[in-house]
């Protein structure tokens, strides 16, 4: 205590000025500073890079379904002689599914999208679209958009191949009497060329 003020006064000198900045160095060490709210988004966000291309597939349907729906991209048309080895069927390059569940509403305009690494599935001859189950899907017809290029716009998906040409998609699975669509991609990514 000063005797003349009646305050108490904090140690001084070089010693306590070490003692202090060795206490705020072992404060600092055991509770490191972390980024706040408002700077966890934005830092990750920097760090965060979009890899690829954006496909993005476009229909109108009439009636939905609860299946897995396919569009497959292949060099070879779909042979109805016997069902295909694997699942969606050989020859195929590339596929892109997504479930019906996620499109309930009859009447719709649905949209599906996915990134890619390049577009050389563009190159193949066929595309197809297939229902693996059993309860009929009715698309109308079909879009598709890639890096923000139309590569197919509207184009209708009547008749229908395989055992109904006006019925809804199905049956691509081990019963095998498929209903589906199919078109050669050739005519809308190469018009020029003759066929």
């Amino acid at each position: 205590m000063n005797p003349s003020s009646g305050a108490r006064d904090g140690p001084r000198g070089p010693a306590a000025a070490l003692a202090i900045a060795c206490l705020m160095l072992t404060l600092a060490a055991a509770f490191p500073r972390t980024a706040g709210p408002r700077e966890a988004p934005q830092a990750m966000a920097q760090r965060s890079v979009v890899v690829g291309l954006l496909v993005t597939f476009e229909f109108d349907q009439t009636a939905p379904t609860t299946d897995l729906i396919g569009i497959l991209f292949s060099n070879v048309a779909a042979d109805l002689r016997q069902a295909p080895k694997s699942q969606f069927g050989d020859g195929v390059v590339a596929k892109f599914t997504f479930s019906g569940r996620d499109y309930p509403k009859p009447n719709s305009h649905i949209s599906y999208s996915q990134r890619v690494r390049d577009r050389t599935f563009l190159d193949c001859r066929y595309i197809r679209v297939v229902n693996t189950g059993n309860n009929p899907w009715s698309p109308t017809n079909i879009s598709l958009t890639v890096a923000g290029q139309r590569v197919l716009d509207r184009v209708s998906m009547y008749p229908r191949k395989g055992s109904d040409p006006k019925g809804g998609l199905a049956r691509w699975n081990r019963t095998w009497r498929p209903v589906f669509w199919e078109t050669e991609l050739f005519r809308y990514t190469h018009p020029a060329k003759v066929y």
